[in-house]
């Protein structure tokens, strides 16, 4: 076997190893919020069940990535939700209207 034909082996495995263990982290998170739907307290208030994307991204960032990397994205997930938000601010300004955007502290 030439050496193009063994890189594309081990990179099927690697990819097919990463998919399966970002369906776990899926299914454990899904595994989590019925458990949290199905406690008594939340009954009552729970809204409807959306799709998040980014819940499986951290799921996966939480799995895969070194620490190092869990903070860049972090960084970099937080200055753009404060550049996000600081647009909006000015949006709202310039039409004249003074609303209080929620603050994303708990990422």
């Amino acid at each position: 076997q030439n050496l193009e034909s063994l890189y594309l082996e081990v990179a099927v495995e690697v990819h097919k190893e990463s998919q399966r263990q970002l369906h776990l982290a899926i299914a454990s998170r899904e595994t989590m919020e019925l458990e949290m739907n199905d406690s008594p307290k939340e009954a009552s208030s729970a809204p409807e069940e959306v799709s998040l994307w980014w819940s499986d991204f951290f799921s996966w960032c939480h799995l895969r990535c070194s620490r190092a990397e869990q903070r860049s994205f972090y960084e970099t997930i937080n200055q753009e939700l404060f550049d996000f938000k600081e647009s909006i601010k000015i949006k709202l300004k310039d039409r004249g209207e003074n609303r209080e955007i929620p603050s994303f502290s708990d990422l």
